[in-house]
């Protein structure tokens, strides 16, 4: 006897009880021309430019990419 399979429409979503373990919210603060980039790229996709960039971070993450510091443009070096 097979069971029968509730439709996708009728099944309930249960809410991870770890998520708020998993994730934390930070604050950047990124040069205009930086949001425009993400804005636009956002436009392109549909989606908001925050989730743009949380992608693109986490995706650098998990990838382990590393960007070359020594062209980054530092205002606060000396």
């Amino acid at each position: 006897m097979s069971r029968q399979e509730t439709p996708w429409h009728e099944r309930q979503v249960m809410p991870n009880p770890f998520i708020k373990e998993l994730c934390c919210k930070i604050n950047l603060t990124l040069p205009k021309t930086v949001i425009a980039y993400f804005e636009d790229v956002g436009r392109q996709t549909g989606w908001p430019a925050e989730r743009i960039i949380e992608l693109y971070l986490r995706n650098m993450a998990f990838t382990g990419h590393k960007i070359p510091l020594d062209v980054v443009d530092n205002p606060h070096r000396e």
